[in-house]
């Protein structure tokens, strides 16, 4: 025969069991959120690092004074109406004595009038 207190026994055990079960996934579940709670806050604080890092004006420009190149001095002059008169275009005469073409240009238009002023004037 049984004893009549054996189911008793087994029934206790089994609860205590089960409330043991049920603490150790409460304390594992506690554990994990303040885990996930660390990480999400130091994901926040880096996400607030760079929006303040963002938010800050660049610094300002940098503006260094351009040096204005003379362009054609007396000797450059003298080169270019050279190699204009050996039959060199604008472009390479601008080219090799490293100024902008358009003086070139002019430079030989000038000579051209000074060189004709009787073909200038018809023109006006």
């Amino acid at each position: 025969m049984i004893h009549p207190l054996i189911p008793y026994a087994v029934l206790a055990l089994t609860l205590a069991t089960t409330l043991f079960l049920f603490v150790s996934v409460k304390r594992e579940t506690r554990a994990h959120a303040v885990r996930e709670r660390k990480r999400v806050d130091a994901l926040v604080e880096a996400m607030a690092e760079r929006l303040r890092e963002a938010s800050t004006p660049p610094p300002e420009p940098v503006y260094l004074p351009v040096t204005v190149r003379s362009s054609l001095n007396i000797g450059n002059r003298m080169q270019a109406l050279r190699m204009l008169r050996r039959g060199g275009d604008a472009a390479h005469t601008a080219a090799a004595l490293g100024v902008p073409e358009c003086e070139i240009q002019l430079l030989n238009r000038v000579e051209a009038i000074v060189a004709n002023p009787k073909a200038a004037s018809n023109r006006g």
